[in-house]
């Protein structure tokens, strides 16, 4: 028995119930509406309701999504396409499956190189990310040596400290990088490890220090003797010269006033070179080189005393004063090897300056005539040298 047979057979008066919802049409909210009106009281009848039984607005945002069950109420997309905990309608990075763009710097995370970094990423494209790269604007990879100084300005990218003795040679290419000189001497030792400064390292420990003469000091001596006085008369006169690229040393009878004239060359070399910790020498050995011989063949002789002999300056009455014969080889040996060699007694060795030698004929009685021709220090080859063995 409906609502209305009941209210008639009580005597009460018919009422209006247009779409037969039992409720009469002057308090029924929802007439025309068929079902019982507004079941969810959500305040849209049944009839239109979407989302009826729905205790909310319905779908407020039009989405297709009730609002008891959107996650986005208010989003007019399809709440939170990309499951991302932001909706689509301020998701800035819809589709992709993390946050957004977390660090704000216009980049989805999802393609981020640097996410967490708030600048755009790696600017420079060096591989390191703009939040932790110390050199922003820099191609490379930052301060590779971690020296403080970006790479792309960095003279010695790879070395900290840069060049370490200053010659202008980054450490990682710098063979002796501990030495401005790197080695000196042409030894093959660096000269921080050198034992032998300025000189070549042996096997056995001792040093070889090859000294060349001196240009500036290569000087001869013409001295003219008295015939009338003895066979080997004293000189009574004498003069001074400078060599060119060869000279000669001789004993002969002037043709012109029949007095006996000698040639004598003086032979310097720095021996300060040695350093100042040196022994005794071991060895020293004097070489000239050969040029020719004239006339009869008589012994070279090399002669020395107290050192340096002359000074600073050669004088020309110092020649044969105060001098020993300290060796002397056969003119033919010497032709025949192409060179003169002498051994001479260490103690001959000046090691805190100079150390000067005369190169002379051996004077025979009566004079005879005899010259050997060699190279001089002046010679651009060929330069008469002095080699010393040491122990430093």
């Amino acid at each position: 028995m409906t609502m209305l047979v009941l209210l008639s057979l009580l005597g009460c008066p018919a009422c209006d119930d247009a779409d037969g919802d039992e409720v009469c049409d002057d308090v029924d909210l929802c007439v025309g509406d068929d079902a019982t009106g507004d079941a969810d009281s959500d305040g849209v009848c049944d009839d239109s309701d979407v989302c009826s039984g729905d205790d909310s607005t319905g779908d407020s945002d039009g989405d297709a999504i009730c609002d008891d069950r959107d996650s986005c109420e208010g989003d007019n997309s399809t709440g939170d396409a990309d499951s991302d905990g932001i909706c689509n309608d301020t998701d800035v990075c819809e589709g992709d499956n993390t946050t957004g763009d977390t660090d704000a710097d216009g980049v989805c995370d999802d393609s981020d190189q640097c996410n967490g970094d708030d600048a755009t990423g790696d600017s420079d494209s060096d591989g390191v990310c703009d939040d932790t790269d110390l050199c922003v604007g820099d191609n490379a990879t930052g301060d590779t040596d971690g020296d403080g100084v970006c790479d792309d300005g960095d003279t010695c990218p790879l070395d900290d400290p840069n060049d370490t003795d200053g010659d202008g040679v980054c450490d990682t290419d710098d063979d002796c990088p501990l030495d401005e000189f790197d080695d000196s001497d042409g030894d093959g030792v660096c000269d921080s490890d050198d034992v032998c400064p300025g000189a070549t390292d042996n096997s056995d420990g001792s040093c070889t220090l090859v000294l060349e003469a001196l240009s500036s000091q290569d000087l001869w001596a013409t001295i003219v003797s008295d015939a009338s006085l003895a066979e080997c008369p004293p000189a009574v006169g004498a003069y001074l010269d400078t060599w060119e690229e060869t000279a000669y040393v001789s004993s002969a009878i002037h043709g012109g006033t029949g007095n006996p004239i000698e040639a004598r060359g003086a032979l310097s070399f720095d021996t300060s070179a040695l350093p100042e910790s040196t022994t005794l020498p071991l060895l020293a050995t004097l070489r000239v080189v050969h040029d020719t011989i004239e006339g009869a063949e008589l012994p070279v002789e090399v002669w020395g005393g107290v050192q340096p002999l002359f000074g600073a300056t050669v004088d020309v009455g110092e020649f044969g004063v105060g001098q020993q014969l300290l060796a002397s080889r056969p003119m033919s040996e010497i032709a025949s090897s192409g060179f003169a060699e002498f051994t001479l007694p260490t103690p001959q060795i000046n090691t805190a300056g100079s150390t000067q030698f005369v190169l002379q004929i051996d004077q025979d009685c009566p004079f005879s005539n005899s010259a050997w021709r060699y190279f001089t220090a002046q010679s651009t080859i060929n330069r008469p040298t002095l080699t010393i063995d040491y122990l430093p």
